[in-house]
């Protein structure tokens, strides 16, 4: 039960509603749940999959083309659930499938366990259909 006037997060916010605060994705935090963890951060970015450049005779760029954007995936937070961790498996975030390409552990002897998965999606792959490969 929230204290009076915090939302059900724990927080109030003032000024422009209009800004987002905090990681409050039910998708995302749904993942995290699959995964094995508390987040504290999710980054997705966007970068070209490829770029192609064409040069004249003084080897000046005269052409260039932009492929279909690709994404990538970080979230990190607590490891709570090192098997689900152990396990995770790819996911559709968001509309996009994304391929685990890198789950990461975190130690120290001054700090909870942390961890870190990272993944990529690409325009023409899909999630994999039944006993499958993807699209």
């Amino acid at each position: 039960m929230p204290r009076q006037g915090m939302s059900e997060n724990g927080y109030r916010q003032y000024g422009d509603q209009s800004y987002e605060f905090g990681l409050d994705s039910e998708d995302a935090l749904a993942i995290a749940n699959a995964i094995g963890l508390k987040p504290e951060s999710l980054e997705i970015s966007g970068e070209p999959e490829f770029t192609a450049e064409g040069k004249n005779q003084n080897g000046l760029t005269a052409a260039f083309a932009v492929g279909d954007p690709k994404y990538s995936f970080t979230m990190g937070g607590y490891l709570v659930d090192k098997a689900k961790f152990a396990a995770a498996a790819d996911f559709t975030y968001d509309g996009r499938f994304f391929i685990i390409t890198s789950p990461k552990e975190n130690r120290s002897n001054t700090e909870f366990a942390k961890c870190e998965i990272g993944g990529v999606s690409y325009p023409l792959i899909g999630a994999p259909a039944a006993g499958g490969g993807g699209e």
